[in-house]
């Protein structure tokens, strides 16, 4: 059967079991009770079984018209902002109308309406009402039986007053918002630790393409093997980079456009691991070869999109996330378990770009928007307030912060290297002028970081349980401070915030130890 070609003012007879050729380029079936739109997108039917029948014939035209028009996914949401007109006492209002005066009245969008108080969030009424709408509009456009031109211009006329753009970012939310500074470096801390040997490299792979990107889940499910590119340069060092496929850009193919990234070396070696571990699977020529590889999804085998039956399905995204989440036992700021999620994750990613002086333009880029408009919440939000980090905030935040990668030791006897004079790390107090051991060194390699302070936060290091920690907190609080009395910008000065997270975390587990040994 050929395909056919719906535009705005066609409309297929329903008893005619039709192909749409999908403004994607496949050939959907629309003439059952479901209709597979794409790898990730179905449209179910069963909810408006009850539904009088001038609403069915419509709402199938209509999806049949958006699946022609527009994206598989845009399709789906559409209909699935309208399942509420399944509803009992919706279904009533509609037949009600239709009997009286031939046409849905305004009465049957005001039960539509009303029904969505209690399930729907008032931040996402907009989307429901607004697909009601439009739905009821482009049957008037079509001839349909069943609607009104007069009820259509009413609805037209109706203003809907949308929630704020990024309300979490401006209101800083706990849960749904940006991650806060502490949380976000004990997350990308723990990537860095032996903990990150509990993740599967799938997850760690995830994990650091979301810290480093912050990636729309569905993008993440888009990139293929052959979008990991690694090139030799002229002195033999090697560069790499990811074309990341860009989504919600009204192109036909769901990887017609690309934006390439450069790569960190840590993520390109934990890539190549992943690669080389898909090389294990076996997969048929011309299939879709995922980065991200997902179990093989059954329901797909026999369709248009078989092709793709190893792509990782968006969901699986913030499940990974969540797993994640647990298993590195990461804190939220009250100390509750954190709530990691892509959306998050993304906005922490912006707000960071922020941080370090990004411009509007470049937040854009980086986000992959068209335009600044939807990024300027995040130039508004107080995301980049600075905090003063005293002790008494420190040892507060060091349990979720879990700055600290080394281990705390009774004494020298106890260290790695305790024959080894010159694996002491000494501290310098210039308000005491004094010169004490802090702790030992257990790398046997050469460092030449800076001792004490980048320490704390090495894996190597060994804090002495009677060493002067919380004199070497001290001395960071007062520099600054001082830099800070002198009119240093505020962000330099925390600089060393991590660091003294990390020395709380020292204070407190020593001060644990005594307790319990006394």
């Amino acid at each position: 059967m050929n395909a056919t070609y719906l535009l705005a003012n066609d409309v297929v007879p329903e008893t005619e079991e039709t192909d749409v050729l999908a403004f994607s380029g496949a050939t959907i079936d629309t003439s059952g009770a479901t209709w597979r739109l794409s790898a990730d997108s179905v449209v179910r039917w069963q909810p408006f079984e009850e539904v009088p029948e001038a609403v069915w014939f419509s709402l199938r035209a209509y999806i049949r018209c958006l699946v022609a028009t527009s994206s598989p996914a845009h399709a789906q949401n559409q209909l699935e902002y309208l399942n509420r007109l399944g509803a009992r006492e919706i279904v009533a209002q509609a037949s009600d109308d239709l009997s009286e005066v031939g046409f849905l009245g305004l009465q049957t969008y005001h039960k539509f309406a009303k029904a969505l108080a209690g399930p729907v969030s008032s931040e996402h009424h907009v989307s429901f009402l607004g697909a009601y709408i439009r739905w009821y509009v482009w049957s008037v456009d079509s001839g349909l039986y069943g609607f009104d031109e007069d009820v259509a211009s009413s609805l037209d006329a109706i203003v809907l007053k949308a929630a704020p753009k990024g309300a979490a970012v401006l209101r800083q939310d706990p849960k749904s918002g940006p991650l806060r500074k502490s949380e976000y470096e004990a997350f990308e801390a723990a990537l860095r630790s032996p903990k990150a040997e509990r993740l599967t490299l799938k997850q760690r792979v995830v994990a650091w393409l979301f810290l480093c990107f912050g990636c729309n889940p569905r993008s993440l499910s888009l990139i293929a093997e052959e979008d990991f590119i690694s090139t030799k340069l002229g002195d033999g060092s090697e560069v790499f980079e990811l074309r990341i496929p860009r989504i919600k850009k009204r192109t036909p193919g769901e990887r017609d456009q690309f934006r390439t990234r450069t790569v960190i070396p840590e993520l390109a070696s934990q890539i190549r691991l992943l690669l080389a571990e898909n090389r294990l699977e076996k997969s048929a020529a011309g299939e879709f070869r995922p980065l991200i590889r997902g179990s093989e999804r059954k329901s797909l085998v026999g369709t248009a999109f078989a092709h793709q039956r190893f792509r990782t399905q968006v969901s699986y995204f913030g499940q990974a996330l969540r797993h994640i989440a647990n298993s590195l036992d990461l804190r939220a700021h009250d100390g509750g378990a954190l709530h990691l999620t892509p959306r998050r994750l993304r906005y922490t990613f912006a707000t960071k770009l922020v941080a370090i002086g990004a411009s509007p333009q470049e937040v854009a880029d980086a986000l992959d928007h068209s335009d600044t408009g939807t990024v300027m919440v995040y130039f508004n939000s107080r995301s980049d307030v600075v905090t003063r980090l005293d002790k008494a905030m420190g040892l507060a935040l060091a349990p979720i912060a879990q700055a600290f990668m080394g281990v705390v030791i009774d004494d020298e006897t106890g260290a790695t290297r305790a024959r080894d004079k010159a694996s002491r790390i000494k501290h310098y107090s210039p308000t005491l002028k004094s010169l004490e051991p802090v702790g030992s060194c257990g790398s046997f390699g050469f460092c030449g970081l800076m001792a004490p302070i980048a320490c704390y936060t090495c894996s190597h290091f060994q804090a002495w349980l009677d060493g002067p920690h919380e004199q070497v907190f001290d001395e960071l609080e007062r520099r600054r401070n001082e830099r800070l009395a002198a009119g240093a910008d505020p962000k330099m000065t925390q600089i060393h915030d991590r660091t003294m997270l990390a020395i709380a975390e020292v204070i407190t587990r020593c001060a644990a130890r005594r307790s319990g040994e006394g």
